[in-house]
């Protein structure tokens, strides 16, 4: 496959998609994980959160290991991890077992994560590169439609086991499928150096100021985004007597929204729009509708337009965020070292995040849980640098 064409822009992609499809699978399932196994509202929230610890611990490392290895063969590797886990889900009927099962799970996350927008950062340039970070920014809320899918498919029956199967069957075709991906020249062999020198470019993720406000910024908005998302199918379906399948439902159609807010910020900043000015009209926007969204005693019909143009702007953000990555990045054979760092923030922000917005819902606080978002937009608008995104035109500009 042809190193930066589309076709190799959109694989890369898919591994994002089914890395965030972990996150949102368990969701649709909750009443039946705690009625099969005896869980109360706190251990669900715990094992939703497991996910991300090795992320939350590991990823920045991890990120220049893979700049080392190659992103190529991580996705590879994350993938029969994601297969191995789901298989085993199946066979266990204790809340200790799925909490041991998820963590491992997660170590699959960490090379989705960091290996993916680095293997696009390095197999792509100029416009076609920030093209490809707006796309990329948009696995979140498509992977996380596909994991609600999956899971609603069997929730509320005997069945409720077998999304994971159909994930297991999904990652096994995503693993062969990495022997198609390309391989960069900058992740060839590279010649051996000293401990000292390798050790130091491993952990060189950690001492980049760029990345690491880049990183912060993205960590706020994924507290707010999963954090509202987690919580907005038990609201909704209170709220207005639905169930929480058909709430799940509603969300994972109204994150196509999430969608076309982050490709439409992409084709502006292909345009030469500014970031920040940009960034700072997305975040009144996305703090207006936050509210509006947990405002209690409204219409199901305004819940659904708020929640739309809350995902428009989350996803919106999120694009313009990702697209100063490569600015602030040394050099494109490091990206998967600075996407680490942003994973691991980002990873653990959302440890404590599903605990946090379940318990305050679970308590009726909506007006902490707009404050909450309102408060993640504009810390975000502080975080975010000033680099704008490089718009090098003399570098490779493949086709496909």
């Amino acid at each position: 496959m042809k190193a930066g064409s589309w076709w190799s822009i959109g694989l890369i992609y898919v591994y994002g998609v089914i890395g965030a499809a972990e996150i949102s699978r368990a969701l649709p399932i909750q009443g039946d994980f705690m009625r099969a196994l005896h869980a109360g509202p706190e251990g669900f929230a715990l094992f939703v959160s497991l996910l991300t610890v090795p992320t939350a611990l590991l990823s920045t490392v991890a990120g220049g290991l893979i700049d080392r290895i190659g992103a190529r063969e991580a996705l590879g590797v994350s993938c029969a991890i994601g297969a191995v886990a789901n298989f085993c889900y199946l066979f266990t009927g204790t809340v200790f077992g799925f909490e041991v099962i998820r963590v491992f799970e997660g170590f699959s996350l960490i090379g989705f994560f960091a290996g993916a927008p680095a293997l696009i950062m390095a197999t792509t340039s100029g416009r076609r590169r920030m093209s490809a970070m707006a796309v990329w920014s948009t696995y979140t809320p498509v992977g996380f439609s596909l994991g609600l899918v999956m899971g609603g498919m069997f929730a509320g029956g005997s069945n409720w086991k077998y999304g994971f199967l159909i994930h297991a069957v999904i990652f096994i075709l995503c693993s062969a499928a990495a022997f198609l991906l390309p391989r960069p020249p900058q992740v060839a062999r590279k010649p051996a150096g000293t401990f000292a020198a390798g050790l130091a470019d491993i952990l060189s993720g950690y001492t980049q100021i760029g990345p690491l406000r880049v990183s912060l910024a993205f960590g706020l908005m994924a507290f707010v985004g999963l954090g509202t998302s987690t919580v907005f199918p038990s609201l909704f379906a209170n709220a207005h007597g639905v169930s929480l399948v058909r709430a799940s439902n509603i969300l994972a159609a109204a994150n196509f929204a999430n969608l076309a807010g982050g490709l439409g910020v992409g084709i502006l900043l292909a345009r030469g729009m500014p970031v920040r000015p940009l960034f700072i009209a997305l975040a009144t926007i996305g703090s207006a509708s936050g509210i509006g969204l947990y405002l209690p005693g409204t219409s199901a019909v305004f819940g659904i337009v708020m929640l739309c143009v809350w995902l428009v702007a989350c996803g919106a953000g999120a694009s313009a965020v990702l697209a100063v990555l490569p600015a602030v990045v040394p050099a494109p054979e490091k990206g998967a070292a600075a996407a680490g760092l942003l994973s691991q923030i980002a990873a653990a922000t959302s440890i404590v995040t599903p605990i946090i917005f379940l318990m305050i819902e679970a308590h009726g606080q909506w007006g902490l849980l707009a404050g909450l978002a309102v408060l993640g937009w504009m810390a975000s608008v502080l975080m975010i640098p000033t680099a704008e995104p490089r718009m090098d035109t003399s570098a490779m500009s493949p086709t496909g």
